[in-house]
């Protein structure tokens, strides 16, 4: 087992001024998968995952310590730098109910802020299509605005599935600790620019 130590790449500060790339930039630099950092030099593609990397993917998600149910290789993109491998990763979970969740989004530390998370998020919108449903700490609520998310409030129209994980993310403490509380979000296919 590899040692490593993860961070989820979109707490790194992302400029105000930025607004979301419109959906064919998405579709141009997401097709040919491959992202460079301007300021390192340093590159990595995003692919999809094989079954012989889930056992990474999994530890991944577990350090990060991000919800761990619904790991299927066949549904992930890692993000892969020549020389490290595996640098990030991130999926869309399907439901019961036809619903689809942006999740298991993942960086290691020492590429934040360089962009992984951005193209996997982009590649998975755009793999997915809207809409798209996530759960984030409220932290995060900000960032995911920024690709046209939008908040859900607790008393708003919600699949079922999300409305259970808001009441269970209530009966632990760990985000109330922190101030935050866990967030529901959608994506309809639009991209609005920052508010």
């Amino acid at each position: 087992m590899r040692a490593f130590e993860v961070a989820i790449e979109i707490e790194a500060p992302m400029p105000r001024d930025s607004s979301p790339p419109p959906a064919d930039f998405i579709r141009r630099r997401s097709a040919s998968g491959f992202s460079q950092s301007a300021a390192e030099g340093h590159s990595f593609r995003v692919r999809r995952a094989s079954e012989s990397e889930l056992p990474f993917i999994k530890d991944m998600v577990r350090a990060a310590r991000i919800n761990p149910t619904g790991l299927d290789w066949q549904r992930f993109r890692v993000a892969v730098a020549e020389g490290e491998g595996i640098i990030g990763c991130g999926q869309v979970k399907p439901h019961r109910d036809g619903t689809q969740e942006l999740a298991s989004i993942v960086v290691v530390r020492n590429w934040r802020g360089r962009g992984v998370a951005r193209l996997l998020i982009e590649r998975l919108m755009l793999d997915a299509g809207a809409p798209l449903w996530l759960t984030c700490r409220s932290g995060l609520v900000g960032l995911y605005q920024r690709f046209g998310f939008r908040e859900v409030g607790p008393e708003e129209d919600q699949p079922a599935y999300f409305r259970r994980m808001r009441r269970l993310a209530g009966v632990f403490e760990m985000l109330a600790k922190r101030g935050e509380y866990l967030a529901v979000m959608t994506w309809d296919g639009t991209h609005p620019g920052p508010s």
